[in-house]
């Protein structure tokens, strides 16, 4: 059935341009509200393409590479859409987005480059034994971090969990245990994007922003208000973004 679908299967049906029979590299976003991520990403990639079942993938280039860009809520569509971006051809899959900060020393907009990927999340269980361990590609991580480092951020590189649940399911006493076992970060998609490149031999990383330090009790229900507050979530979020795209546009073959 579905898990025996081949590249050859997805260009005929979607009727995909040879340009794009072999993409280079995927970023993937975890966001709840597509159409701004969209917006901002159709700025930054020419010669788009979105012929696909996922009304929030889009196919496009940026210098030599090819690259897939897509936004996914949650580890099953995460993995779904990894999934479908592996099939094409990707040799590099990046995720992008936001976690809730699990380190008291953290603060918003903060850019995290997890060293693992901690697997509660569910989706990867479908492609992955329960003791395989997610650990992102060192060199890929190193360059995530200096490169965003050197524009900037704050970058930190810790483990980072995944959860199934939601957001709204997270309890004081989870967060309290999360931050005890020294994890830097939580999020709904990263662990799942990570099963599939691992199961099938890609090079994968995250580079993701701090939208709430949730050990501090400092959540989304308390926005911040004032413009420096702001202007630097809008500057780490375009660090984070094109610090992940200059590292797909890396995974170019093309001369």
């Amino acid at each position: 059935m579905y898990h025996e679908t081949t590249r050859e299967t997805l260009i005929r049906t979607y009727r995909i341009p040879e340009d794009y029979h072999a993409i280079d590299a995927a970023i993937l976003l975890g966001e709840w509200n597509p159409a701004l991520g969209l917006a901002r990403w159709r700025e930054r990639l020419s010669e788009i393409i979105f012929p696909f079942p996922f009304h929030n993938l889009i196919f496009g280039k940026r210098d030599r590479g090819r690259i897939a860009f897509g936004i996914a809520y949650g580890a099953t569509f995460a993995a779904d859409m990894a999934r479908f971006c592996q099939l094409m051809g990707a040799r590099r899959i990046i995720q992008i987005g936001y976690f809730g900060g699990l380190q008291p020393h953290m603060r918003r907009a903060d850019l995290l480059v997890p060293t693992e990927a901690i697997r509660q999340d569910g989706a990867s269980d479908a492609y992955l034994p329960a003791e395989t361990r997610l650990l992102a590609s060192q060199s890929l991580c190193a360059r995530l971090s200096a490169v965003a480092s050197t524009e900037g951020a704050r970058v930190h590189q810790l483990p980072q969990l995944t959860i199934a649940g939601g957001i709204l399911s997270e309890t004081r006493e989870q967060i309290a245990e999360w931050s005890a076992r020294g994890y830097g970060g939580v999020d709904l998609e990263t662990a799942a994007t990570f099963a599939i490149a691992h199961r099938y031999g890609l090079e994968y990383a995250a580079i993701l922003m701090c939208s709430d330090v949730v050990v501090e009790s400092d959540t989304l229900f308390n926005p911040h208000t004032d413009d420096d507050a702001r202007a630097r979530y809008e500057r780490c979020r375009k660090i984070m973004e094109e610090t992940a795209l200059a590292a797909a546009c890396e995974a170019s073959t093309e001369p």
